[in-house]
């Protein structure tokens, strides 16, 4: 009789290892076909960069952030490499899949899995085949365009270094140093910053040189304050009033009988006379209303924003028939970075 529990373990066994297979699968589909954009000319290289990254990124989300995986799978997609040849291999990879593209070589490797904590120490024996992937950039060695993988690997490297209080500053601006040098050795300055993503500056003027800009990052930042906001507002009213009793003196005439003996021919007789006269007589008014419409400003507190860049890093370089130039310029909260501009200068 099988036991219930190694059934499934089973179970899950194969089915984690069919999922990893398949986002392992799908990761290197995705970036042969971003290769294969880029050497098309539809995608630029930071652009290639970006993709790979991102791809990356979704391989390791859909295992559930887990960053190792089995050598079993490993084996599926990479080379072995052999560490008796390779004397240079510092970080230890053991397997490694390579990607060339029109400019350079894309590399992914293998690495042990290492982990110090508690549950590396109690699971150690499942561990220990286990691997993590990433991948670094080298230049072809039939491609001339060195300038261009050097200049993206070290735009990932400033975009990694915005937000960390400790890093290797004098490393990467030495690095922006050599990239300054071999920039003023172009023999194609405009051809080359527009196929890294520069953008040309609109010219005040007309004039032989040509100013480029290339954004790293920048910071917004708003000014705000309560205004007070004014609408007009109109509605109908009414305005009554009673204009008062209407009064007159008109004559007023009353009948008045007596009865009257007449000896003669002894009878009575009933004998009427008006008297009339004059009396004020006064007649009750109704109210009387006019409407009109009353119209006014009604007023209320509102909050008003300003957008602003307070902080902004970006490359900017010049092409000119005589010379060429790439700078970094950066302010606010990049400040820090001022100082890659100096030295780096090569006048041979």
């Amino acid at each position: 009789m099988v036991n219930k529990g190694v059934l499934i373990f089973l179970l899950v066994t194969i089915i984690t290892l069919s999922f990893v297979s398949a986002s392992l699968e799908t990761s290197f589909s995705e970036v042969e076909d971003y290769i294969g954009q880029y050497d098309s000319g539809n995608i630029t290289a930071p652009q290639l960069i970006v993709y790979i990254d991102y791809s990356q990124n979704k391989m390791y989300e859909s295992l559930g952030g887990e960053r190792q995986i089995k050598e079993l799978e490993v084996k599926k997609f990479f080379d072995k490499v052999d560490n008796s040849k390779n004397k240079g291999n510092f970080m230890g990879f053991e397997y490694q899949k390579v990607f060339t593209t029109k400019d350079f070589q894309i590399i992914f490797y293998a690495y042990p899995f290492v982990s110090h904590d508690r549950s590396y120490y109690e699971s150690k024996e499942e561990l220990e085949n286990s691997y993590y992937i990433d991948y670094n950039l080298y230049s072809s060695k039939s491609s001339g365009n060195s300038f261009s993988l050097n200049f993206n690997n070290f735009v990932l490297d400033l975009k990694n270094s915005l937000n960390k209080e400790d890093f290797d500053y004098e490393g990467l601006k030495n690095n922006f140093s050599e990239l300054r040098n071999s920039f003023q050795k172009s023999s194609s300055c405009e051809d080359t910053l527009k196929d890294l993503g520069f953008v040309e500056y609109k010219k005040d003027y007309p004039s032989e040189q040509k100013n480029f800009y290339y954004n790293i990052s920048e910071v917004k930042d708003k000014n705000c304050w309560q205004d007070n906001v004014c609408e007009p507002k109109c509605e109908i009213k009414k305005d009554c009033f009673n204009p008062g009793n209407k009064c007159e003196q008109k004559e007023v005439c009353d009948q008045s009988c007596k009865d009257v003996f007449n000896e003669s021919s002894n009878e009575t007789n009933q004998v009427c006379s008006e008297e009339c006269k004059l009396k004020e007589v006064c007649e009750n008014s109704t109210e009387q209303c006019n409407e009109y419409e009353d119209c006014h400003d009604e007023c209320s507190s509102k909050e008003r924003c300003d957008e602003f860049t307070s902080g902004e890093i970006k490359l900017e370089a010049t092409c000119d028939k005589d010379f060429s130039n790439l700078n970094l310029n950066s302010w606010g909260n990049f400040e820090k970075y001022q100082g890659f501009n100096e030295g780096g200068w090569n006048c041979q």
